[in-house]
């Protein structure tokens, strides 16, 4: 069933001819998308989205706010909350003045709901919308650190604590009070008492508390008329200690009550449960000058909570990129309760995209922010998870641009109307509110249902906007196991700077044993551990380990480029890794023995760890990379690859100033259009949008004394170490000519040849080269 989304125009002839199309593809009106990401993740989280979005036209700009994603600053050295979002903060002060038509929708996942929030407050004139995607929307008037300490703060159940708390639960209506008094009395006696007083006050007969749903027997009148304001209004079904079941309003016995302070001080989480947040760790604030302290996501809270809907390959690739947050609840902007301002943040266009199965802020949470919040426009997408960006990318991408088409009635811009087919009515019908879902669209109530590639947006004729379709995705499938959730995402475990993934499913240890395979993967100049990600998750779908590392000042790695200053310190975490490795049997036991692989300029790094540890390397895999011979120095393969592709080869990329004069050479990093036409030419547009949000600048180190040394690999050692090339033949940053070169130069290499990739060919063929590093791997374990 067919509709299209028409726009009705509500200014004269002139306003409708501004609205005529422009260049991008579907020739529509662009828009200007400002995307925060939320805690502990970056401007990477938006990849898909982004690139939907730039597909169909508009302008997008990701923002990594500070000490996340590529950011270079350290969690240690952003202070203040004002300073972790000064990124979005100095975007907007640099677009040109409202009156020039520069205004944006910004869009804050998560906890970047408050950094959009401040954005609006300092810079209203500049955003056409603010939509909050399942993030923290502070209401005006309140501190905005109260709505993380509703959510997910522990509150010290001393008297004041105490008291608040009850404040929350009980509201503070006579009956409510007398409830709480009551309790307190009875603390120290029996439930006779409490039930006496309850009943000579409120009339609740011998019910020890007020009952709820669920409870057996007939509810008091009193209780029935509950007057707690969550439970009005079908807003929030509150999840209260003492309940039972999930959903359920229940209020703390008295028992429980008395227990607590029987106990003395002790946290009470206000809405999750203490063991909300499973593996995820508190870490030690090495900062004294900064309230609170860092924390970081867990594997397993991960993956059951934010990207439970997603596919595995991008929790491998999250599990690689995340990065210690401080939350600031203690920052004194975050506790200034005068901080947003109903002329300035209450002025502006709010909409709350409400996601039905977030299991990291409960939709409850969601509806009771919305709540707070009056005015705020509400949308609902279905059939996504806390990532929804990541989990329904085009469908989130086809939302955001119908909110920023539509504006309320009687406003200057044009307003939204959707009009159904034939089948449904003649007459169009206005949209006061929307739901985008994953089968249908709502207006005022009444569903129309549509397939999603029909969507259109059209003015005079003309297609403003067609579906961002992120394109074809391939169907993944799950390892066996005995639960639902072990099923999308077994437990995984992550330290030392590394993304290490374990095979799961039923086969026995000993056939485990036999057939697991380790794989350590070293990525390549100016890239990081990320770039494996969906070849680390195709090798683990097939039972194996997988330990994808950042090199030093690489990827999500916390150094700096000025501080690594030599090439062993910048392949230190190589080196460390297999060092920690347990030691090769001594009766010809390999199993701890791994699978090297090394991409590009992670080809340096592999040689050298097979120089310092041949006895725990099985194989070493040079995947178009650089393979230095024998004998000779290893900068001697940078100078000849850049003597034989020329200078002009790099295009756009760029050589930075050298900021620590201990290090000899300058830096360098790739630019957009050397990578789209020379790395990235056969990978999907979405996954050059991820490499271009988290490429960092790297030294080469063709000046540093241990790339220059001849006899720093040996024969005895590198050279008998089994080595096996990959010939990618269609990449373009190291011709299959330069790279047949290096296989000459040495002998007793084997070679396989690898089509249908580029020079990123664990992104542009992640399944074929995962079962050729198996099959390599099964023949260096062979008898």
């Amino acid at each position: 069933m067919a509709i299209s989304c028409m726009m009705m125009m509500s200014q004269a002839a002139s306003s409708t001819a501004a609205m005529a199309p422009r260049d991008g593809e579907g020739g529509g009106r662009r828009h200007h998308f400002v995307l925060v990401h939320g805690l502990c993740h970056g401007a990477w989280c938006w990849y898909r989205v982004a690139t939907a979005l730039r597909r169909a036209g508009h302008r997008v700009t990701a923002l990594d706010m500070d000490a996340a994603g590529a950011s270079p600053a350290r969690v240690d050295e952003v202070r203040t909350f004002e300073d972790y979002s000064r990124p979005l903060l100095a975007a907007l002060a640099a677009l040109p003045p409202s009156g020039d038509g520069e205004r944006v929708v910004l869009v804050g996942h998560s906890h970047g709901g408050f950094s959009v929030a401040l954005a609006a407050e300092r810079f209203p004139e500049r955003l056409a919308a603010v939509v909050f995607l399942t993030a923290s929307m502070p209401p005006v008037g309140r501190a905005m650190a109260n709505t993380t300490d509703e959510l997910t703060s522990r509150t010290n159940s001393s008297n004041i604590g105490k008291v608040a708390v009850e404040d929350r639960i009980f509201g503070r209506s006579a009956a409510n009070r007398v409830y709480r008094v009551a309790v307190r009395w009875c603390a120290g006696g029996s439930g006779a008492a409490f039930a006496a007083i309850c009943s000579a006050a409120c009339g609740w007969g011998a019910t020890k508390r007020p009952v709820r749903e669920g409870r057996k027997g007939r509810r008091p009148a009193a209780a029935r008329e509950w007057p707690h304001p969550r439970f009005k209004g079908g807003q929030s079904r509150l999840r209260v200690e003492g309940g039972r079941g999930e959903g359920k309003h229940r209020l703390p016995s008295a028992s429980r009550l008395r227990e607590k302070r029987r106990n003395g001080p002790r946290e009470y989480v206000s809405f999750v449960g203490a063991d909300f947040f499973l593996d995820s760790r508190v870490l030690e604030q090495t900062n004294p000058d900064i309230p609170g302290n860092p924390e970081i996501f867990g594997p397993n809270f991960m993956a059951q909570k934010l990207y439970q809907l997603s596919p595995p390959e991008d929790l491998t690739l999250a599990l690689s990129l995340i990065r210690p947050a401080n939350r600031f609840t203690g920052d004194a902007l975050m506790r200034d309760a005068g901080l947003l301002t109903k002329e300035r943040y209450g002025s502006t266009r709010r909409v709350f995209v409400v996601v039905e199965d977030d299991h990291a802020i409960p939709v409850e949470f969601q509806r009771r922010m919305v709540a707070e919040n009056p005015g705020v426009e509400v949308v609902d997408i279905a059939g996504a998870d806390h990532m929804a960006m990541i989990s329904k990318p085009a469908k989130l991408a086809d939302l955001l641009v119908i909110l920023a088409w539509y504006q309320e009635p009687g406003t200057n811009a044009p307003s939204l109307v959707v009009q159904p087919s034939t089948s449904h009515s003649s007459s169009p019908v206005a949209a006061s509110s929307i739901v985008h879902d994953t089968s249908q669209l709502v207006a005022n109530g009444r569903v129309l249902r549509h397939p999603r590639p029909t969507l259109e947006l059209v003015a005079d004729g003309h297609i403003l906007h067609r579906p961002c379709h992120v394109g074809a995705r391939r169907r993944w499938t799950r390892p066996p196991s005995s639960t639902p959730h072990a099923r999308a995402h077994p437990p995984m475990s992550t330290g030392g700077g590394a993304m290490e993934l374990g095979g799961g499913g039923h086969e026995s240890v000993e056939r485990r044993r036999r057939h697991q395979h380790h794989f350590v993967l070293v990525h390549g100049l100016c890239h990081g551990a990320w770039c494996w990600y969906k070849a680390a998750a195709a090798l683990r779908r097939a039972g194996h380990r997988a330990t994808a590392l950042d090199m030093a000042a690489s990827g999500a790695h916390p150094a700096r480029v000025d501080e690594v200053r030599t090439f062993e310190d910048y392949s230190r975490p190589l080196l460390d890794a297999l060092a920690a490795l347990p030691p090769a049997g001594g009766d010809g036991d390999d199993e701890e023995r791994v699978v090297l692989v090394g991409h590009s300029q992670g080809g340096f790094s592999v040689a050298l760890a097979a120089e310092r540890f041949p006895e725990r390397v099985a194989a070493v895999v040079f995947l178009t990379a650089a393979m230095p011979p024998v004998g000779r120095p290893m900068s001697a393969t940078t100078v000849e690859h850049v003597n034989y592709v020329g200078v002009e080869f790099f295009l756009d990329s760029m050589e930075l100033e050298q900021q620590n004069a201990d290090i000899p050479g300058n830096p360098v990093i790739f630019g957009p259009n050397f990578m789209a036409q020379i790395l990235y030419h056969l990978s999907p547009q979405e996954d050059l949008t991820l490499g271009l949000s988290l490429i960092r600048p790297t030294n080469k180190f063709t000046g540093d004394a241990l790339m220059r040394d001849p006899g720093l690999l040996t024969k005895e050692r590198y050279g008998s170490t089994r080595r096996v090339f990959v010939v990618v033949e269609d990449d373009r940053g190291i011709p299959v000519e330069f790279q047949r070169r290096m296989i000459a130069e040495n002998p007793g290499v084997e070679v396989v040849d690898f089509a249908g990739a580029d020079h990123m060919a664990m992104i542009s063929s992640p399944a074929k080269l995962a079962e050729l590093l198996v099959r390599i791997a099964d023949k260096a374990h062979e008898p």
